[in-house]
């Protein structure tokens, strides 16, 4: 997950939660399209797990919270991206949201040009949108 006390409970076990976790969701996932049927939400807060989690699943596609208001950003991207620059779903919701509250725009203006900074910043990160 992408909040700050996740570590408490993804590093009790040996080999770590989000390993096992991984290894459910490869078992579960089998399938013959683009992506397996299963996913997983891989959190861009942590690179270094994200990373593994790739690293366990090649395939999967990832539902990633954290981008913005939790503090991940471009380079917490790069380690969750699968071989051709894709694979993610990146979720930036309360910095897209509440962008008005930190600009002279309107809510609509400020909400659009966050996404669009939000885009821009993943291309620049190798996402292929």
């Amino acid at each position: 997950t992408s909040n700050p006390s996740s570590e408490d409970l993804q590093q009790t076990t040996d080999p770590p939660l989000f390993g096992l976790a991984a290894g459910l969701v490869a078992e579960l996932g089998k399938s013959k399209g683009d992506y397996p049927d299963a996913g997983a939400v891989v959190g861009v807060t942590r690179p270094e797990v994200g990373a593994r989690v790739r690293e366990l699943l090649p395939d999967a596609l990832f539902l990633s919270p954290g981008y913005g208001a939790q503090g991940g950003d471009a380079s917490g991207l790069r380690p969750l991206l699968d071989r051709h620059g894709r694979g993610v779903l990146v979720n930036s919701s309360r910095s897209i949201l509440y962008a008005y509250e930190t600009s002279t725009a309107d809510y609509k203006t400020a909400a659009r040009e966050a996404a669009r900074r939000t885009r821009d910043e993943l291309r620049l990160a190798g996402a292929r949108l």
